[in-house]
């Protein structure tokens, strides 16, 4: 009998913990996605003003630490560093003399457009044809994207006593600060050029402590929440958009109408002008979304295990279709992360360690023809993923 009720006591015990637990919003433990966190927090963000005046005159600069092992709450953070000092660290390569047209997907059709990309959250963005030629640093930041005509490019900073979205033509030339806060990530045009949609570190949950009488006490750590938001190109008439707590890499639809983005669980979509929500997918852990120029087609990082990988979501009939894979004989599964479509939608460029380092990949929309992007070019080049959801190369058309 007393072994009896010592184990009750134990079931009814771990029973009081799993629901103290749920009721404090915690889950299952993510293996490795990384969401960021300010080096000094407040217990609730202000609301930024889009007056670049309200912008605070100093900014906290955060630093960048991998989480080696998963903690038993939904997130693990990381902290990243973005600061342009590395504008002057890291110089523009030379680009071989004669570069050979770029093909792809076992085609010879040569590539058309520009691709911008960085070498690490925070560092130095360069544009380069997809031809291989022309290859210049512009600036240094951290998730940068062309605008729909190509004229310009929007990125985000978090170093100096500016922090915020940025937006620059493309040469690198006419920096403005289209939108201060403290921390932004993930800008992302309208088709016709006149907003921005963007994430920002906005609330959250302070650290709290459970205690379980008679048993013990659980520390929860604080929880920030990033939610999208959606300004003018002017840099005006700025408000934010009904989304989840952790809402991050958002794209628009062709018809401008709604705004597709990774949320707390799956794929999200909400109307921009009503801010009506759906859900696209339930999956635990999903990130970077990118949109075929079609609108109809989907390429997502979707974590599997201790990995990522690449999927296609067809919109129209809600097929699902793996596009990477490791090798069964692979020692440790490959992550393939940060996709972008190609201007006329025929191909996929992304980044994979598959071969021991950070290298950019292109492949056909169906997945085939899988191989190193302008290896020439880029040669002089060393990447670095974060694991902090980036975005690592957008491609656009090229400048009229």
């Amino acid at each position: 009998m007393r072994r009896r009720s010592g184990t009750l006591r134990i079931h009814v015990v771990y029973l009081l913990f799993v629901m103290l637990l749920a009721l404090a919003g915690c889950g299952p433990a993510a293996p490795t996605a990384v969401l960021l966190t300010p080096t000094q927090a407040p217990a609730q963000s202000p609301s930024p003003s889009p007056a670049l005046s309200r912008v605070p005159a100093v900014s906290p600069t955060p630093t960048m630490t991998r989480t080696p092992k998963p903690t038993p709450t939904r997130w693990i953070y990381a902290r990243m560093t973005a600061t342009a000092q590395a504008q002057q660290m890291v110089p523009t390569p030379t680009p071989p003399a004669a570069v050979k047209p770029s093909t792809a997907a076992g085609t010879t059709a040569r590539l058309a457009g520009r691709l911008i990309f960085q070498l690490s959250a925070g560092g130095p963005i360069y544009t380069i044809h997809a031809d291989g030629s022309g290859l210049t640093m512009l600036t240094a930041g951290m998730d940068p994207v062309w605008s729909p005509d190509g004229e310009h490019f929007a990125f985000t900073r978090w170093d100096g006593d500016r922090p915020g979205v940025y937006v620059m033509r493309a040469d690198g030339t006419d920096e403005r600060l289209l939108f201060g806060t403290r921390q932004a990530r993930l800008p992302a045009w309208t088709p016709d050029g006149r907003r921005v949609i963007f994430s920002r570190q906005n609330g959250g949950r302070g650290p709290q402590r459970i205690c379980i009488p008679g048993y013990r006490c659980f520390d929860i750590p604080a929880d920030e929440y990033w939610r999208l938001a959606v300004v003018t190109a002017a840099g005006d008439d700025f408000r934010d958009l009904p989304s989840d707590f952790h809402s991050f890499s958002p794209v628009v639809t062709p018809d401008g109408k709604w705004v597709i983005y990774a949320g707390d669980r799956g794929l999200k979509r909400v109307n921009l002008e009503t801010g009506e929500q759906r859900a696209l997918t339930d999956e635990l852990y999903v990130a970077s979304p990118a949109l075929a120029p079609d609108g109809r087609r989907l390429v997502y990082m979707v974590r599997l295990h201790d990995h990522w990988d690449l999927f296609l979501l067809d919109l129209e009939t809600g097929q699902r279709t793996q596009l990477t894979r490791s090798s069964a004989l692979a020692g440790r599964a490959a992550d393939n992360v940060s996709p972008a479509w190609s201007p006329d939608g025929r191909f996929i460029v992304f980044f994979s360690n598959r071969d021991g380092t950070w290298r950019m990949y292109i492949m056909a929309a169906d997945g085939s023809g899988q191989r190193p992007f302008l290896e020439e070019a880029l040669a002089g080049l060393t990447f670095t993923y974060q694991n902090a959801r980036e975005r690592m190369v957008h491609w656009g058309p090229e400048t009229p």
